[in-house]
């Protein structure tokens, strides 16, 4: 086993914790003929870094590029994600600069924080061995569009008997927002979400890094799969909603503070559940729509992880036992991911949008939403 005997120890079990979650780290680390190489990533000591910072100069990397983001939304979480798994090709620090603020070209919480609308121009930097090699794929990826679709707008409910249909008796009229076309009639079912409560300190650092370590990998694994059956049942542009949930989980900037916050005592769930509390109120609070949406993606990742450290097997949307329309405060793009339309025939939440993802796919599915 390893123990820690001091703060300077637990740095250093924070940034092996660091090391191992990054594959291509390692990978650098398993070439270099310079011990020294290893032990500065050893021993570096943990900063927080906000992770888009206005007044940043990018004039500290001599090396740039200036591009223009294209299609109507953005640097949204596709785009974004094909942008953060460009960067991490290469050694280089990669910087996107968008409105006085600064980012981390190798996080996608970080890009998504800037808040890039579509048609304005970024200014990419770059430091580091590959800094050209870097600089010249990322311009060619964003000009190429980096691999995005537009997002899918509601569609009018195509003409149908249903659709003439009245109640028998009229009560209380709520009026909601089409999330996807289409009419269902039946009984309702509500559903909560269970609150998870974890334990806010721990005394073992070393193993608290470890529950998160093993949790990150298995909701890696769980979002591979998910992103394999939504693909096959809906194709390759809606499962790569959970390509840009995997990538939240590869972030470093969120990974390095989590740990910090485990170092200071804190237990994994209290760690990561503060560190991604943080980060969807900082995108809540961007002022872009479509980015706000997104910080129900990184919500959910959040939800997926938390479940796993704290044991939670049982928080899916259940089955009913006949078709029935659901009702909730809101619903995952996991959560509408999971649902049977044979079981499922419309559903309303509190929260969301006809841009979220949860919309999307609930499109995709043909699944009525308000």
């Amino acid at each position: 086993g390893i123990a820690a005997r001091s703060d300077e120890h637990l740095e250093v079990l924070a940034n092996l914790t660091r090391v191992l979650g990054d594959e291509e780290l390692i990978y650098q680390l398993s070439e270099t003929n310079d011990r020294q190489d290893i032990i500065t990533e050893l021993v570096r000591s943990r900063k927080k870094v906000a992770p888009a910072t206005k007044g940043k100069s990018l004039a500290e990397f001599t090396e740039a590029v200036e591009v223009t983001i294209s299609g109507g939304h953005g640097l949204h979480a596709r785009p974004a994600t094909a942008f953060v798994d460009t960067a991490k090709q290469f050694s280089a620090d990669i910087r996107v600069g968008f409105n006085g603020k600064v980012a981390d070209g190798k996080s996608l919480v970080a890009l998504l924080q800037l808040g890039v609308e579509g048609g304005k121009k970024i200014r990419i930097s770059a430091e580091g061995p590959d800094a050209d090699k870097a600089l010249k794929a990322l311009e060619t990826a964003v000009k190429a569009g980096l691999g995005d679709e537009e997002e899918e707008a509601p569609e009018a409910a195509a003409p149908s008997p249903v659709l003439a249909w009245n109640p028998e008796a009229v009560g209380l009229t709520i009026p909601g927002l089409s999330a996807s076309p289409g009419l269902a009639v039946g009984n309702i079912r509500h559903y909560v979400h269970r609150k998870i409560v974890v334990e806010a300190t721990a005394k073992d650092p070393a193993a608290e890094a470890k529950a998160l370590n093993q949790a990150i990998a298995t909701a890696q694994v769980e979002l591979d799969q998910l992103y394999e059956e939504v693909k096959e049942r809906s194709g390759a542009g809606r499962a790569a909603i959970f390509r840009a949930h995997a990538e939240f989980l590869n972030d470093p900037e969120l990974i390095e503070e989590t740990i910090g916050i485990i170092n200071e005592g804190h237990s994994a769930g209290w760690a990561w559940q503060k560190a991604i509390e943080e980060r969807v109120a900082s995108m809540k609070a961007v002022g872009d729509k479509l980015i706000a949406a997104r910080a129900a993606d990184l919500g959910d990742v959040g939800h997926r992880v938390l479940k796993l450290i704290a044991g939670v097997v049982d928080d899916e949307p259940f089955i009913p036992d006949e078709p029935v329309i659901l009702i909730a405060e809101d619903l995952t793009p996991s959560d509408t991911a999971s649902l049977d339309p044979n079981y499922i025939l419309g559903f309303c939440t509190a929260s969301g949008g006809p841009t979220s993802h949860t919309a999307i796919i609930a499109r995709s599915l043909g699944i009525p939403a308000i």
